[in-house]
């Protein structure tokens, strides 16, 4: 919804979102991999991780869309 919202969004404020969120993606898979490495933690719910993951992937396709060529930043 949000990545929809930023459609009139000056150029500069959707390359940022979509670095936040890529960063975001990034920060969430490296917090996975260092649970599972932990041998003493339960494990995290694969669901949820997975639902996090797949919208946060088709939120930044959607960002991605939004073109940014041409417009004032």
């Amino acid at each position: 919804a949000e990545a929809r919202a930023v459609t009139g969004a000056p150029a500069a404020a959707v390359v940022a979102l979509r670095d936040r969120l890529t960063a975001a993606l990034l920060d969430l898979r490296d917090a996975v991999d260092v649970a599972e490495g932990e041998w003493w933690q339960r494990a995290l719910p694969a669901e949820r991780v997975e639902a996090a993951e797949r919208d946060g992937h088709l939120a930044l396709a959607a960002l991605a869309a939004v073109p940014t060529e041409g417009k004032a930043a």
